[in-house]
């Protein structure tokens, strides 16, 4: 995850039109706000002014985005799927694009091995050349995962390099498809400094205020944070404003769970907030909070550690190594609300987090995308 030494220069042919073309197949894209969104974009926006050509396959469940348009000189393709509960993301005119289409690609680049668009990119057989970066964790257990990721273990060899955002991850997809070491490399996540350095952290003088930042799902432990609050009035008499940025199939009962606790005063659901106000409400908070046990990599927690804002991490999975390195407070697991609040507390009276603005520990999008290159390289000249 953090950043080291030795980027790969490789290029590939630096055309337009007929020259080098990549598809990037991931479940959701822009508009679309998250994790992979975030990845995919800055990337493909990257490979094209490196001078490839790059479509963006994708699906949109709610089918009123358009059809097709460019973004940053992005060929987007949008598809029609079915997406119960914010998950899956099964789109059957997606794969019939895929298995009609793929030989037209110099390299298919699949995003999300949890979602069907990246299991329908290993099915197809005239590819000249597939790419995974999986974005893996092991916490779903309904029968449609399980099968899910039955179907996925036999077909994860077909890929011809796995790039993992973490070690956290490689070293978990090693460990349950036992794919070799060689296909696996670790190609991490990337910030925009530049953008970032825009902004200082100030936090909140009038109230104390702590704020969330992903999709509003399950595994992101929100509700957990949202007891934790009560408790912390309670137990410790600190009243704290939290602020919960995003959005998901768990909004509704949010609100439901502070009103039942007494403290929707406290609790403010924002939504997707635009790219710049998003920063603002970042570096006006008191303490930056991600309480999910399984992120493979976890921007926004990266960049609120890079804008200097004291942030408090699930002690679990790739947010571990943010611990380790000293650049965030950890969470002891499993997390409930009950080991939220006491980390809540030491962080918020103690000052034994940040702020630490330690850029030098992270890649930028830029690095990302030489590394990119460089797979990418390797496998067109095979």
């Amino acid at each position: 995850m953090l950043k080291q030494k030795g980027l790969i220069a490789s290029h590939l042919p630096q055309k337009r039109g007929n020259g080098v073309r990549i598809a990037q197949v991931c479940p959701w894209f822009y508009p679309y706000v998250g994790g992979v969104p975030t990845h995919v974009r800055e990337i493909a926006k990257r490979l094209v002014r490196r001078g490839l050509t790059v479509d963006v396959l994708t699906t949109d469940p709610s089918g009123l985005l358009a059809k097709e348009e460019v973004v940053d000189e992005i060929n987007i393709k949008r598809f029609r799927s079915w997406d119960p509960n914010g998950y899956y993301s099964f789109s059957p005119s997606l794969r019939e694009y895929l298995r009609r289409n793929s030989s037209a690609y110099d390299i298919v680049h699949a995003h999300d091995c949890h979602s069907f668009p990246a299991l329908f990119a290993a099915h197809v057989r005239n590819a000249k050349a597939l790419v995974l970066t999986p974005q893996y964790h092991t916490i779903d257990r309904s029968l449609v995962r399980i099968a899910h990721r039955l179907i996925f273990s036999l077909l994860l060899h077909e890929f011809d390099k796995t790039l993992c955002v973490s070690e956290y991850e490689r070293n978990l997809l090693v460990r349950d498809f036992r794919i070799g070491c060689d296909k696996v490399i670790v190609v991490p996540n990337g910030l925009d400094l530049i953008e970032l350095s825009k902004y200082r952290w100030r936090g909140s003088c009038d109230r104390m205020k702590i704020t969330f930042s992903g999709r509003l799902v399950r595994q992101k432990n929100v509700e957990a944070l949202v007891e934790s609050m009560e408790m912390l009035r309670r137990q410790y008499g600190i009243i704290a404003e939290l602020s919960v940025i995003g959005e998901g199939p768990r909004g509704a009962r949010i609100g439901e769970l502070a009103r039942r606790l007494g403290i929707q005063e406290q609790i403010v659901v924002r939504g997707w907030l635009p790219r710049a106000r998003y920063l603002e409400e970042l570096v006006s908070s008191n303490l930056f909070v991600m309480p999910c046990e399984y992120e493979t990599y976890g921007i926004a927690a990266a960049e609120a550690i890079v804008l200097g804002v004291p942030t408090l991490v699930a002690d679990s999975g790739a947010l571990s190594e943010y611990v380790r390195n000293g650049l965030a407070l950890g969470i002891d697991i499993p997390i409930t609300p009950e080991r939220i609040t006491a980390a809540l507390y030491r962080a918020l009276t103690q000052q034994v987090v940040g702020p630490y603005r330690r850029r030098e520990c992270f890649l930028t999008w830029d690095d990302v995308v030489e590394r990119v290159l460089g797979v990418y390289s390797e496998l067109s000249h095979r």
